[in-house]
C-alpha cells in the first residue's frame, strides 16, 4: 500500500516510518539472498567443466561477495552517518 495522505501527529508519522523501515529492510535482505543464490549457482556450474573451475569460479564468487557487502563504499558511509547522529 500507499502512504497515507495526511497523519494526525507526529508519532503516527514516525510509527509508519518504522514499519516501512522494517518492510524494506526485510525486501532488501531477501534480494541480496536471492542474488547470493544466483551467483554461486553460476559458480557452481564450473562443476560441469572441471572440478578447478567449481574452485576458482567459487573463490571469486566469495571475493566479491565480500568486497560488495564488507568493504564497499556505501558501508563507509552509512557508518560515518550512524556515527554522526549518534553522538
Amino acid at each position: 500500500g500507499a502512504a497515507p495522505i495526511s497523519f494526525n501527529s507526529n508519532k503516527e508519522k514516525r510509527r509508519y516510518a518504522k514499519k516501512m523501515g522494517v518492510v524494506l529492510s526485510r525486501g532488501g535482505m531477501c534480494f541480496n539472498e536471492g542474488m547470493r543464490g544466483f551467483e554461486f549457482g553460476l559458480a557452481y556450474l564450473g562443476w560441469l567443466i572441471h572440478p578447478w573451475a567449481l574452485i576458482i569460479a567459487t573463490t571469486v564468487v566469495l571475493l566479491v561477495a565480500y568486497r560488495r557487502e564488507y568493504s564497499s563504499a556505501t558501508l563507509r558511509a552509512m557508518q560515518k552517518w550512524d556515527q554522526k547522529n549518534t553522538d
